[in-house]
């Protein structure tokens, strides 16, 4: 992957560690994530709907081999299986999640969960995939996930998160989601539109503005 421009200091957890953006279907969100994608070395990409173009691509029977960016494609790789989406992925997270805490996996690897709510309970109600979120730093894993529908991510994606990034909806139950995330700077997220995203981070609260022309980030303290 061809690294962006350095980013300000302010995202340096876009950077490295665990990372969730949220925003409806065209926001720039998969983007935004695949940016983040190339400040890291090793990973593998769910690709959810089969239309991320990054990563050399790789069978299910291949994690083995994850000593590089990799991406499965989850809508062809089920096909050829015979297999639904919700139990493959579910499968590719255990064996993720095994690898990682066997030290099989080098280190930092990046976990990228693309359109993570479009999986139905059968892959979220996975053991290994809640350890991953609340424990995985200590096997060297980090996660990347993106979701359209706020409510539907578990709160273990969103609570473990060193950077949460919110983009504008309208659903009132995503509001809700931003309130518990945000507390009070959630009215700044009730009046941004699109490119803009709210950014929650240990390193305090700020917008982030994707550019879809010249593919750049941008940040600032609010």
């Amino acid at each position: 992957m061809q690294s962006p421009p350095p980013l300000p200091s302010l995202i340096k957890p876009f950077m490295e560690g665990n990372l969730a953006i949220l925003g409806k279907r065209g926001s720039g969100k998969t983007t935004l994530a695949l940016q983040a994608c190339s400040f890291r070395e090793h990973g593998l990409i769910i690709d959810t709907l089969g239309d991320i173009q990054s990563g050399s691509p790789i069978q299910y029977s291949e994690l083995h081999r994850l000593n590089e960016w990799r991406r499965l494609d989850i809508p062809r790789e089920a096909e050829r299986l015979g297999v639904g989406i919700d139990n493959l992925a579910g499968c590719a997270f255990t064996a993720v999640v095994r690898l990682a805490r066997a030290q099989l996996l080098p280190r930092p690897f990046t976990l990228f969960v693309d359109e993570a709510d479009s999986y139905g309970s059968a892959a979220w109600n996975n053991e290994a995939l809640r350890e991953a979120a609340r424990y995985g730093r200590h096997w060297g894993i980090q996660y990347i996930v993106t979701a359209r529908r706020y409510a539907e991510i578990p709160k273990d994606w969103t609570a473990n998160a060193d950077l949460v990034l919110m983009g504008p909806s309208l659903d009132p139950a995503d509001a809700e989601v931003v309130r518990r995330i945000a507390g009070d700077y959630s009215r700044n997220w009730a009046i941004i539109k699109q490119p803009y995203f709210l950014g929650i981070s240990l390193d305090g609260p700020g917008l982030y503005v994707y550019n879809s022309i010249d593919r750049t980030i941008e940040a600032e303290s609010l």
